[in-house]
């Protein structure tokens, strides 16, 4: 093993800067003059903007750890040394509408603990970065979760709306809508972790989501005071199909989720 804990932070943020060029070339590139998107193994979409810049990633975070583990979206790799969860493409309906709001996830797990988080937002050039037990940022400033009640901040939630879900979503909103006057949906799980470990989203509600989604955000928001947990308001397992994110009134949110979300097994 060549890095450890901060040398590791500094190579997901080397990976996801040279990422997000690749990544924002082919954004202008489909303003310009639309990529080709198809669906991967798992059913999602996907172009070659993802595959490049996963490849990219890749490159960067084996040359420091070239025994590392990768869990990506577009391309894993076996380890049994650090494991990577990468998604290098986070928010590719926004992308593919020439939405320009996404961004490249990196999450560093060590022995069963994520240890660093990198969340990058080529368009606007922000840095969201974590590293266990030292803190939470954007950029240079130190981030925290806000301290809003549900009724005045924003609340955001994955979205999707197809398929078994839908029901549950929808009665989502119909119990925050007693509760809140806004809800957020834009359509990126990681970086809407991001805000809420920022202080722009009071909580978030994701379905369905896979381990390179959640990775680093889950850190980020953790590292920023914020709480995580299933719809149910326990720790998040392997199997849980619903995250919840929030601040001190993360129990307000969990009281909507375990109605709405009672039973949701995924899909």
């Amino acid at each position: 093993m060549k890095v450890f804990f901060r040398g590791m932070l500094e190579v997901a943020i080397e990976a996801a800067i040279a990422g997000g060029k690749v990544l924002s070339s082919y954004y202008k590139e489909h303003c310009e003059q639309g990529l080709t998107f198809g669906q991967n193994h798992l059913g999602d979409l996907f172009s070659k903007a993802d595959t490049e810049t996963q490849k990219i990633i890749n490159r960067i975070i084996l040359k420091s750890c070239p025994d590392a583990e990768i869990v990506g979206e577009e391309i894993s790799r076996k380890g049994n040394g650090s494991k990577w969860y990468v998604d290098p493409l986070d928010g590719t309906n926004n992308f593919k509408n020439k939405i320009p709001d996404f961004c490249i996830s990196i999450g560093v797990e060590m022995d069963g603990q994520m240890i660093a988080g990198v969340i990058y937002h080529p368009i606007l050039n922000d840095i969201y970065r974590a590293e266990l037990n030292k803190g939470a940022y954007l950029n240079r400033n130190r981030i925290q979760v806000n301290s809003l009640d549900l009724q005045n901040g924003f609340v955001g939630m994955l979205s999707y709306i197809q398929g078994i879900r839908a029901k549950h979503k929808i009665q989502m909103i119909k119990e925050l809508a007693k509760v809140t006057r806004f809800i957020n949906t834009r359509g990126s799980t990681a970086l809407e972790l991001a805000r809420v470990a920022s202080g722009s989203l009071v909580g978030y509600v994701a379905d369905n989501f896979k381990s390179w989604d959640i990775a680093a955000g889950v850190l980020l928001v953790k590292e920023a005071g914020g709480i995580i947990s299933d719809q149910y308001g326990q720790p998040l397992a392997p199997d849980s199909c619903v995250l919840v994110a929030g601040n001190k009134n993360h129990s307000k949110l969990v009281d909507i989720t375990k109605v709405a979300y009672d039973g949701y097994a995924g899909g």
